[in-house]
């Protein structure tokens, strides 16, 4: 009867660390690797969400500007954040998109559909 207690502590005293490494895993900082369903995604945006492909094409609207004009900021030159509202809109517009563009701070922007 020794010898399964001393087992028992033996595989208990393995299966520990696991256990720790696992919690760690799911609930120490970062993201939660295993979801059970029920949280609302926490990314922004989806790698094929409407908001992705919108922030793609102000960020190409925005190089385009920088190609354009002279008195650029850093921060947009070296793409820390998006051309100025009115040009995007305007550019928007240009090409018949059926959005726009309501406020930009940084990479941020807020977008909305127009009829």
């Amino acid at each position: 009867m020794p010898s399964v207690r001393t087992g028992g502590a033996i595989v208990a005293l393995a299966l520990l660390p696991l256990v720790a490494i696992v919690a760690m895993w799911q609930f120490g900082p970062g993201e939660p690797l295993i979801s059970f369903g029920s949280e609302a995604p926490r990314a922004a945006h989806g790698a094929s969400s409407v908001g992705a492909s919108r922030n793609a094409k102000l960020k190409l609207l925005t190089e385009q500007y920088v190609a354009l004009d002279d008195g650029i900021s850093a921060g947009m030159r070296s793409g820390a954040e998006f051309a100025p509202m009115e040009f995007l809109n305007r550019e928007l517009q240009r090409e018949g998109s059926k959005w726009r563009v309501r406020k930009v701070e940084g990479l941020v922007a807020d977008t909305y559909d127009i009829s």
